[in-house]
């Protein structure tokens, strides 16, 4: 589940095409160099030193650099490479620059990547054969879509076809535009994406499976199933007349996510069903963590406990065999919401137990919120405040909830936005309100615990429809009519309608 329709974004970098290009260096003979971790990284060292001895040239430090920057590495080697040049007071060459810049963004430091490609915007002024090339390019508009700025993607790919006018070595390929896509679909700008994808089919450039998983991956983002489900069929129909453009357990599993966030849990479990089938034929087919937690996540939308934690329990048994198949809190969090949605709450609160073991695991906080919220709001729904109470408790001691919970003694209000209630909400733009139930479950423990009385205010913001202002409001004036009232100069706070005695 995650929280419903926020599935986790697809790392599409580990598709055949990436988005980053390699320079594949050759030595004397012929033969292509090793990788960095076969290959004797001293011969830099060595070429610096004479270079600084006055033996070598400059030119000679920056070719050896170059073939070893070549090869695929570790982050760590290619910017100690990167660097040591620069220290050596060597100007890297745009070669240095591509490939520094193409390890940071495989490696994930997207802001590391744009802070080089900076450098290098910053020396091409100065030098015309510093200018950004194809691969720079391609590696750049990768790095802002992994640092989620798709507009800056965007403005790359728009000045990279104005070059393309005048220079017919800078045509965007699909390397470029499947970077761009992929930028628009972490952003969950599905139709920027499907029109890029459009636009690629018109610059007559072949789309790829990845082309095709970044754009089905957009459209789960946005809840699109129905055109998800055209796009892997249309890329299906391809690969009946080529095997390169078969769709594999990536686009399988964006697909399915497409159907979970649109709702549509019929259509996603035979979408796994069918994976499970070529798996049979193809191991490489073989459904994954996030796969399973798609479909469970699909299953927990519906609120169909029965198959979802059959789902788990088949991840758990893969799990004893292959390691990476071990089910993570997100699968739980999925199963917990199915459980809770089919009002069963004991099995909601064994979940919540086995996920909190996860935790040692370095488990991401933001992730247990999740758990904790659905399980606790269960508890609520259920009329059982005493489960609840101590879940809250339980959620503070853990280091999930704040220990103030969203209470403040110096105002004396209890704020209900998760960044109050929780110690590492999930990530927002702008701060979110909590589930109304939880909130609900917060009023009575915060109450319980006699940190509220008749004087306290409650910040509910107007969030999901008013959700949260019209729970917490009905929950306050249940037992007294009209004993708290909206604020008359703030909407997103509740007073009390009559001054406290």
């Amino acid at each position: 589940m995650p929280a419903p329709g926020n599935i986790p974004a697809y790392d599409l970098r580990g598709q055949n095409d990436t988005a980053l290009s390699g320079f594949r260096a050759r030595d004397t003979r012929g033969r292509g160099v090793g990788s960095f971790q076969g290959t004797d990284t001293r011969s830099n060292a060595t070429v610096i030193a004479q270079y600084n001895a006055g033996k070598r040239s400059s030119l000679d430090v920056l070719k050896v650099t170059a073939s070893l920057l070549s090869q695929p590495g570790s982050f760590e080697t290619t910017m100690n490479l990167f660097r040591t040049v620069q220290k050596a007071g060597i100007r890297p060459s745009l070669i240095a620059y591509n490939a520094a810049i193409s390890a940071c963004v495989k490696a994930g430091r997207a802001d590391e990547a744009l802070g080089l490609l900076e450098e290098l915007n910053a020396l091409a002024t100065q030098d015309p054969s510093m200018r950004m090339d194809l691969a720079t390019y391609n590696a750049a508009i990768s790095a802002c879509g992994n640092a989620g700025r798709p507009d800056q993607a965007l403005a790359l790919l728009a000045d990279l076809k104005a070059q393309m006018r005048t220079d017919a070595s800078m045509r965007p390929n699909v390397i470029t535009y499947n970077a761009a896509i992929s930028a628009c679909a972490k952003a969950g700008r599905a139709d920027e994406a499907l029109g890029l994808m459009g636009e690629l089919k018109a610059l007559a450039i072949r789309p790829s499976v990845m082309t095709y998983t970044a754009a089905i991956s957009a459209c789960a983002k946005a809840g699109r199933g129905t055109e998800a489900a055209k796009l892997l069929a249309e890329l299906q129909g391809l690969a009946e007349h080529d095997a390169s453009m078969h769709p594999n357990v990536v686009t399988y599993t964006a697909a399915i996510s497409a159907w979970e966030a649109q709702g549509e849990a019929d259509e996603a479990l035979k979408l796994f069903g069918e994976l499970k089938t070529l798996a049979r034929q193809n191991q490489a087919m073989h459904p994954n963590v996030l796969t399973y937690t798609a479909a469970v996540s699909a299953c927990g939308r519906a609120g169909r406990a029965n198959e979802a934690l059959a789902l788990l329990q088949e991840l758990k048994v893969l799990a004893r065999r292959d390691r990476s198949m071990q089910p993570d809190i997100i699968v739980y969090n999925a199963a917990i919401l199915a459980c809770a949605k089919a009002n069963r709450l004991s099995e909601a609160l064994g979940l919540l137990e086995e996920a909190r073991a996860l935790a040692a695991n370095d488990t991401p906080a933001s992730h247990e919120a999740i758990a904790y919220s659905v399980t606790i709001s269960a508890c609520t729904n259920a009329k059982r405040a005493e489960e609840a109470h101590r879940l809250v408790g339980q959620a503070i001691q853990d280091g999930v909830f704040r220990a103030s919970a969203g209470y403040d003694a110096a105002t004396n209000t209890l704020d209900f936005h998760a960044d109050r209630v929780f110690l590492n909400p999930p990530p927002s733009v702008r701060p979110k309100g909590i589930a109304a139930t939880l909130a609900v479950a917060l009023l009575n423990y915060h109450k319980a615990m006699g940190h509220s009385d008749g004087r306290t205010k409650y910040i509910v913001g107007q969030h999901g429809g008013n959700a949260v202002k019209n729970a917490v409001l009905a929950a306050l004036n249940g037992e007294k009519p009209d004993l708290y009232a909206v604020s008359p100069n703030n909407p997103g706070m509740l007073v009390p309608a009559q001054p406290a005695p």
